[in-house]
């Protein structure tokens, strides 16, 4: 019995170690892509971070829009072209920014790629910004298909 109650404690203490070392690396722990059909013209689909809010939807001029929110000024300039590195590759994207820079959106449509990228892909990076899972984000991403696949 005793070498039961042993293995029963290590194992335990083992499931802990695996989960400290995985919170300390800062990975993303219930980060899931969102769709909310009551924002937007045709929804809006969503990730976040510890620090920054990643939202996609259907601008104003009928295509897609990408906009970054964070509580903390972003420091990336009024009109940066930002960096979406989606699964090793780089895709620039620009953006304008408010003056208080915690809000920033796409000046202009994202390319196709960008958005095909973000549906097929399997990690996000935006340089400077912070790093997403795209686990989730077609099924999100497929409510927008207004603006995504026009007819």
């Amino acid at each position: 019995m005793r070498w039961f109650v042993e293995r029963v404690v290590l194992t335990i203490l083992g499931v802990l170690v695996i989960c400290t070392i995985a919170l300390a690396s800062g990975a993303e722990v219930d980060k899931k892509w969102t769709y909310d059909a009551g924002i937007g013209f045709e929804g809006q689909a969503a990730i976040e971070n510890d620090t920054v809010r990643l939202e996609v939807e259907c601008g104003n001029g009928g295509g897609p829009s990408i906009a970054l929110s964070s509580e903390i000024k972003l420091s990336l300039g009024e009109m940066p072209i930002i960096i979406f590195k989606i699964d090793g590759k780089n895709h620039d994207v620009a953006f304008q920014c408010f003056a208080d820079g915690k809000k920033c959106g796409s000046f202009g449509f994202p390319s196709r790629e960008v958005i095909t990228a973000l549906q097929r892909g399997n990690q996000l990076e935006i340089i400077d910004v912070g790093s997403f899972s795209l686990k989730g984000s077609n099924a999100a991403l497929s409510g927008l298909s207004y603006c995504l696949d026009p007819a």
